[in-house]
């Protein structure tokens, strides 16, 4: 029932010759789940755009007879209204780890590209059978003029492609958010973009063939869906300008039986370490959200004394100086109270405010009434956030 995707790809185009990067494919994997970069496009023979960005992508590595979740994804690009969209070349450098699933790619601006690029993936195992793959693309203006840039991503996904083979079906679930199903079955995937500007999504390969390949410009207009059944292809547009000598970035977000998130935990959270025992353990204090200018993200505590007084220290500096018998990790600058529910826990949301730039770091760490606690506090670890 199946064909070889790589065959259907090179028998309908054999396409040009890409830049060659020096940058190797690479594997990583969180718990029961791995993604792999399989081709380039131009390690392809013959090397061809058509294939830019092969992958495999499985959320249960232990039975490897299930299927991928993903065959291909890429970004494609146009400078102007008139030219032809073009794919992100091999990239120049690139770095894998597993456990956590991290993987960033680089590109530096030349002749054969007019940005620089960083490309950060977070592959994240969340539960049976499920797994969130979060990438994070930030275009840099080497010049000193805006750059108007039309960014596309493309995915090609079969959702457990071998138990109910190509016959997928998609629906819209939330701005930018695209839910695709294994016709006939409970397993299902999501494809999501933040804040991108338009959509469209067609049967394979129609899309990347005759929208992001051929030789005239392409705008989306949110078309194609609901779909199928059939094999999902769909893509997401962005209007971006990047500023003189500045930066912009985008998040995609593919999941396999989950619902598509933005977090890139790694990257954009750190654990400080230097809790700070108390009757109940070490508290713990983490972070969720993109951290993007203007997004919706959260603090949560967990493991400290159960119905106390705390204090949620915030700062711009680390300064980890000697406090009550432990380490005060942030600069003092914010005090907020607030008190810990029955489960010696809080959840706090919080809004980034627009205009921070990209690279600003602030540090984060609660301090909590506790009578089993050195000088009567416990503390929970340091954490730092930083904006894409």
């Amino acid at each position: 029932m199946r064909l070889p995707l790589a065959l259907a790809l090179a028998a309908v185009c054999a396409g040009p010759a890409l830049a060659q990067g020096t940058a190797p494919l690479g594997s990583v994997t969180d718990g029961d789940c791995r993604y792999e970069f399989v081709n380039f496009g131009d390690l392809f023979d013959p090397p061809s755009p058509l294939v830019a960005g092969f992958s495999t992508y499985k959320a249960w590595i232990s039975d490897m007879s299930s299927g991928d979740n993903l065959r291909q994804q890429w970004f494609y690009y146009r400078l102007d209204a008139a030219s032809p969209e073009q794919p992100l070349p091999h990239p120049d450098t690139a770095t894998y780890s597993s456990d956590p699933g991290l993987i960033e790619l680089g590109w530096a601006p030349g002749a054969s590209l007019p940005f620089g690029a960083h490309l950060q993936c977070e592959l994240r195992d969340t539960g049976f059978d499920q797994a969130v793959f979060v990438q994070r693309l930030t275009l840099t203006n080497p010049t000193s003029e805006p750059l108007p840039v039309e960014l596309f991503h493309y995915a090609a996904i079969e959702v457990n492609q071998f138990f109910g083979g190509f016959e997928d079906t998609a629906t819209l679930v939330g701005p930018n958010r695209i839910r695709i199903d294994d016709h006939g079955t409970v397993v299902w995937d999501e494809y999501a973009a933040l804040d991108a500007d338009a959509w469209k999504v067609q049967a394979f390969n129609n899309l990347l063939q005759f929208d992001l390949l051929n030789p005239t410009p392409s705008n989306f207009t949110d078309v194609g869906l609901p779909f199928g059944p059939g094999f999902f292809t769909g893509a997401f547009q962005w209007h971006l300008v990047l500023p003189a000598s500045g930066s912009k970035s985008v998040l995609v977000s593919i999941a396999v039986q989950d619902e598509a998130s933005f977090e890139l935990h790694e990257f954009d959270w750190s654990d400080l370490g230097q809790g700070q025992a108390g009757s109940a353990g070490t508290p713990v204090l983490d972070g969720s959200g993109p951290l993007s200018p203007g997004s919706s993200n959260a603090l949560t505590l967990s493991g400290g004394p159960p119905s106390s007084a705390a204090t949620l220290v915030a700062g711009l500096l680390r300064i980890d100086a000697p406090f009550k018998g432990g380490v005060l990790v942030p600069s003092p600058m914010l005090l907020l109270s607030l008190a810990t529910n029955a489960s010696g826990g809080f959840a706090l949301p919080f809004t980034l405010p627009p205009g921070l730039p990209s690279g600003a770091s602030f540090y984060l760490q609660a301090w909590i009434a506790d009578p089993g606690a050195s000088a009567g506090l416990s503390a929970s670890n340091g954490l730092q956030g930083t904006t894409p």
